[in-house]
């Protein structure tokens, strides 16, 4: 083999190194002019603001820690009406019924604290689901 012969050769496996050196070397930079466009939020406790740039803007905005608040909570519908309706007790149909698992395990338990009441609670709850976990149910 001659050396251009060794030459040619070489020179895909050269470009490929070289370019996967490059991306290594580059991938750093690229990350940090990604986030240098990013403007972090910045709180001012004495007047009570906050500046924050929109994600399509490059101009601050200033404004106060309570219209904050107002759009959280009114984004997160966090409002009375909206508490009021979520702390409504489900009707019984929509409510997540036991296992029968759940229902025969409880039913253990009861018996277990029925026959030996001085018992620990986690005792009788250990004994019951230990026995139920080695006996594969």
């Amino acid at each position: 083999m001659s050396f251009w012969d060794a030459v040619l050769f070489g020179i895909p496996y050269g470009m490929g190194f070289t370019l996967f050196g490059l991306l290594i070397a580059l991938l750093p930079r690229f990350s940090y002019f990604k986030l240098q466009g990013v403007v972090p939020t910045r709180f001012n406790r004495q007047r009570r603001e906050v500046c924050l740039v929109p994600s399509d803007s490059d101009d601050p905005v200033f404004v106060l820690w309570e219209d904050i608040q107002a759009w959280v909570i009114q984004a997160q519908g966090a409002t009375q009406y909206g508490v009021q309706r979520w702390s409504e007790p489900l009707p019984e149909s929509e409510r997540a019924q036991p296992s029968d698992t759940l229902k025969r395990l409880s039913r253990k338990v009861r018996e277990k604290q029925q026959a030996r009441p001085g018992r620990l609670p986690h005792e009788v709850f250990a004994e019951v689901y230990g026995f139920n976990l080695r006996a594969g149910m």
